[in-house]
C-alpha cells in the first residue's frame, strides 16, 4: 500500500506543476500576458539566438494558443574543456526576454520521488510493481462490488462508513485510475512492454527517422526550416522544432493539426538540413495502435492529453486513490478485528 499512498501524493502534486511551476520559478514561468501578439516559433527562435548565440537547440517546446507558458528549450554549448553543458533556456512569449536554469527543477524533485522514491532502480521497480498489481486489484475490487451494487448510495449516505467511501470513490475513478495503473507499468517497463504491445496488437515497429546520404557542410539555419514548414503545413502548428546533432541527420519538427488531443501533436516533418527539402513525414496516430500508444502513454498517465480540466481531474483521481488505499486497510482491519473476536467468543 505505502507505494500507491506515495505515488497518490505526489501525482497529485504533480498534476499542478504548471501552476506550481509559476509559483517556484516566476523568473522562468511567470509569463504575463500584456494583451499584445505573442512571438510566434521563429520570433521566439530569433530571442534564444540573441540570448544564447554559440547554443545547440535540441528540442524546443512551443506553448499552446491562449497558454500562460514560456517557450522551453533544451540546449547545450560545448565549453573551452571540450564538455557538453545542458540547461534549460526559457523565452518568455510576449516580452521576449530570455532566461537560463542550469540546475535541477524545483518540481524535478517531486517527480524523482514519484518515480522512484528516491531510492533508484528498487524504487523504480517496486514502484512499477505496484503499479502491475493495482491493475487486477482494480478487477477484484469490481467483481466484489457487483454482487452488493443495489442500494450502494443508500448505504453510503446512511452509514458513511470505510467501505462506502471504498466503492464510491472506487467508481468513480475506475477509469482513470486504470489509465494511471496502465500507463505507469509502461513508464517502469517500457523495454518489455512495447514489444509485448506490437505483438498483441500486430503493431509494426516504428520506422526509423530518415538519414541524409550525402551531407553537405552548408547547412540551412533553423528559422529558414521552420519557414519551410509554415508554407508548406499551413492548417498546421507548430508544436516543436530543433536542430540535428549529426550532419547526417535531418531537422524535426513536430505539428499538430486542430482538433488533436495530443499536446504536442502527431505528425514529425523531417528536413534535408541543406536543401530544406522535404524528406518526409511520420504520423504516429495513423501508423499503428502501438506507435499511437508509444507517442502519447506518458501524456496520458499525466492527464495532459485532455489538456487542464485532464489534470484537474487526474488530479481528483490521485485524491481518490490516496483514499481508497486508506479506506481498503481499514476496511480490512475491521474485518480482522471482527474475525478475532468471533473467534474468541466461539472458544
Amino acid at each position: 500500500m505505502l507505494p500507491i499512498v506515495l505515488a497518490a501524493v505526489t501525482g497529485m502534486l504533480l498534476a499542478y506543476q504548471p501552476w506550481m511551476e509559476r509559483w517556484l520559478e516566476p523568473q522562468h514561468f511567470g509569463v504575463r500576458d500584456d494583451g499584445g501578439e505573442p512571438l510566434d516559433a521563429r520570433g521566439a527562435l530569433a530571442a534564444l539566438r540573441e540570448a544564447a548565440p554559440r547554443a545547440t537547440l535540441h528540442e524546443v517546446i512551443v506553448p499552446e494558443n491562449g497558454a500562460r507558458r514560456p517557450y522551453v528549450a533544451q540546449a547545450s554549448t560545448i565549453e573551452s574543456g571540450g564538455q557538453e553543458q545542458w540547461y534549460a533556456l526559457f523565452v518568455d512569449p510576449y516580452s521576449g526576454a530570455v532566461t537560463r536554469r542550469s540546475g535541477a527543477a524545483p518540481m524535478g524533485v517531486i517527480e524523482h520521488f514519484h518515480s522512484t522514491l528516491m531510492v533508484g532502480q528498487l524504487g523504480r521497480y517496486w514502484l512499477g510493481g505496484s503499479a502491475f498489481l493495482l491493475i487486477p486489484l482494480t478487477i477484484v475490487g469490481v467483481y466484489l462490488w457487483w454482487p452488493i451494487r443495489r442500494g450502494m448510495l443508500q448505504r453510503f449516505v446512511r452509514r458513511r462508513d470505510a467501505l462506502g467511501w471504498h466503492q464510491v470513490l472506487g467508481l468513480l475513478s475506475l477509469p482513470i485510475v486504470l489509465i494511471i495503473a496502465v500507463t505507469g507499468v509502461t513508464i517502469t517497463f517500457y523495454q518489455q512492454a512495447m514489444p509485448l504491445l506490437e505483438l498483441a496488437t500486430m503493431s509494426a515497429s516504428r520506422p526509423d527517422r530518415p538519414v541524409v546520404r550525402s551531407p553537405e557542410d552548408n547547412r540551412a539555419d533553423l528559422n529558414s526550416a521552420i519557414r519551410t514548414v509554415e508554407v508548406q503545413y499551413p492548417n498546421a502548428r507548430i508544436a516543436a522544432f530543433g536542430e540535428p546533432r549529426a550532419a547526417n541527420q535531418p531537422y524535426v519538427i513536430r505539428l499538430r493539426y486542430p482538433g488533436e488531443l495530443h499536446p504536442e501533436g502527431w505528425t514529425e516533418v523531417y528536413l534535408h538540413p541543406s536543401s530544406l527539402a522535404i524528406l518526409g513525414e511520420f504520423n504516429a496516430f495513423d501508423h499503428s495502435p502501438a506507435t499511437a500508444y508509444r507517442h502519447s502513454f506518458v501524456f496520458w498517465h499525466t492527464g495532459d492529453m485532455l489538456g487542464r480540466a485532464g489534470r484537474a481531474v487526474w488530479s481528483m483521481a490521485s485524491v481518490a486513490l490516496l483514499i481508497m488505499a486508506i479506506t481498503g486497510f481499514l476496511h480490512w482491519l475491521r474485518r480482522g478485528r471482527g474475525r478475532s473476536m468471533r473467534s474468541r467468543g466461539r472458544s
